[in-house]
């Protein structure tokens, strides 16, 4: 069997932000819009990527996941659990907005699909 693998953020999607962080600003500044958060985007920003970096110290081989990191920020922001679901809703929901294919991956997949049984992501 012959495979293939692709990283799928900047090889095949990347995000029309600079930075993945900035994801986290935009979720801020809708969430105080909505009336979520009464904290500033850019601080919602600073504290997501904290929670994310501290709730990996806790996880066997550093992978976390969502959930895992928006319970780290539930207990540092004291944020109620129904918010933080709609937190993390929102989260998704930009992600998908923001999400755009690289020009070259179709091509890229198009070959590596012609020559290999197998494709990994």
């Amino acid at each position: 069997m012959s495979i293939c693998s692709f990283d799928i953020f900047d090889t095949i999607l990347t995000r029309s932000v600079l930075t993945p962080s900035e994801v986290f600003h935009i979720c801020g500044m809708r969430a105080v819009q909505f009336g979520w958060l009464s904290i500033s985007p850019k601080m919602f920003q600073i504290e997501r990527v904290n929670a994310r970096d501290r709730s990996c110290k806790f996880i066997e081989g550093g992978e976390n996941t969502l959930d895992e990191i928006y319970d780290e920020l539930a207990d540092a922001l004291e944020i109620p659990q129904e918010t933080i679901s709609k937190l993390k809703n929102l989260e998704l929901e930009v992600e998908r907005e923001l999400l755009i294919p690289i020009p070259k991956a179709y091509q890229m997949l198009a070959e590596a699909r012609r020559s290999h049984s197998c494709i990994l992501f």
